[in-house]
């Protein structure tokens, strides 16, 4: 173990596939313990297995720690634009934002050799990434590579829209988090019906493919929605998991710890115990050599009389 063992652990626990998260920190807490660091093994025992995007943004601090600081620098001059409600300067920041995120995501995906993320993770990546941009306490936790979940950016600036939230964040309106309808009214049914009739069977069949189009587009999107809706249950099932499996270790070294404190002083009681009955040996030997010695001096008073 290093000098300190917390800090050893939170680097090597934070930058390992979070699978072997739950056995290697077990481990380090045995070392821990057989060290002498009582204190820190619990600290290690406490820590909490990162998500699959917390462990790719930490891969990405840790194998590129430039990219956060270009992470950190278009922070701050977004931050800035804001400030100064400077449009022009958030145009050019726009497209710099859009082309950073997207190349950050990649590259934190390929820290990690996952090629095919689910959606849910992806965007749990964006949005951590996203809310280090308005953020520069969040930017400062992703560098340090021990994300243990991610960041949910909440709230709306000047270039909100643009912006990929996490789903169920509770930004925006009921209106706005309302899917579009399926089907528009025909167009015989609206004033506009005069104007469609004059249509001509070629414009008709165009209009109609538009639509067909539009709700398809429409469908394929709620499908997605529904997936991503899938994939984020599916990650907040395995960190219930997880974090079920966590409070089992922690209980079980609880109750460890606490046996092996019975057993510290089962043993303390057989060792008082052996000195008790060692020492009322000693009394009676005492007592045995006290007797001997008295008769041994009335004989020899006996004698001289």
């Amino acid at each position: 173990m290093a000098d300190d063992p917390l800090d050893s652990a939170i680097d090597e626990l934070y930058g390992a596939d979070p699978d072997a998260f739950m056995a290697r920190r077990t481990e380090l807490v045995a070392q821990a313990k057989a060290a002498g660091a009582a204190a820190a093994a619990k600290q290690i025992g406490a820590l909490r297995k990162p998500t699959r995007s917390a462990y790719a943004l930490n891969r990405l601090a840790r194998t590129d720690p430039d990219a956060i600081d270009r992470l950190r620098e278009l922070g701050e001059q977004w931050r800035s634009a804001e400030k100064s409600v400077d449009a022009n300067q958030i145009r050019a920041l726009t497209k710099s934002r859009r082309r950073l995120l997207d190349e950050l995501t990649r590259a934190a995906f390929a820290a990690v050799q996952e090629r095919d993320p689910g959606a849910a993770v992806r965007e749990e990546v964006v949005s951590t990434l996203t809310a280090a941009l308005s953020d520069e306490a969040v930017a400062q936790e992703i560098q340090r590579g021990a994300l243990v979940k991610p960041a949910r950016w909440e709230g709306f600036s000047i270039g909100g829209p643009e912006l990929t939230l996490v789903a169920g964040s509770g930004t925006g309106s009921d209106t706005d988090t309302q899917r579009p309808a399926r089907s528009r009214p025909s167009p015989r049914s609206t004033a506009g019906s005069t104007a469609g009739s004059r249509l001509s069977p070629a414009e008709r069949r165009e209009a109609r493919q538009a639509q067909e189009r539009a709700e398809a587009q429409q469908r394929a999107q709620a499908e997605q929605e529904a997936a991503a809706a899938r994939e984020a249950a599916l990650a907040d099932a395995r960190q219930t998991v997880d974090e079920a499996e966590e409070e089992l270790i922690l209980a079980t070294d609880d109750e460890q710890a606490k046996v092996d404190r019975v057993h510290e002083l089962e043993q303390e009681l057989s060792d008082a115990r052996r000195a008790v009955d060692e020492a009322r040996r000693q009394v009676r030997r005492a007592e045995i050599a006290q007797r001997r010695a008295h008769d041994a001096l009335q004989r020899l008073e006996r004698a001289r009389t």
